[in-house]
């Protein structure tokens, strides 16, 4: 494992290199899915949802966001 994957600020440089585990428990096993509803709902409105199981959410627990995305209204001509 690189050495830059062990802090936390790099961590996100080192992501292809770690399989995806959930956020809260870091467990492998029952992640969501991104065509799950709740996970889909937040990839609208966030650019990096992270992995979340399906345990950890029937729990209450959040998934953790990232990047929010930003929406213009457009205005009406007059």
């Amino acid at each position: 494992m690189h050495l830059a994957c062990m802090f936390g600020d790099y961590l996100a440089k080192c992501r292809h290199y770690l399989p995806p585990v959930c956020i809260h428990s870091g467990t492998r096993d029952s992640l969501l899915d991104d065509n799950d509803a709740y996970v889909a709902n937040l990839y609208s409105k966030y650019s990096i949802v992270r992995p979340m199981c399906v345990s950890c959410q029937h729990s209450g627990k959040e998934a953790k966001t990232l990047g929010a995305k930003k929406f213009v209204k457009k205005q009406k001509v007059k």
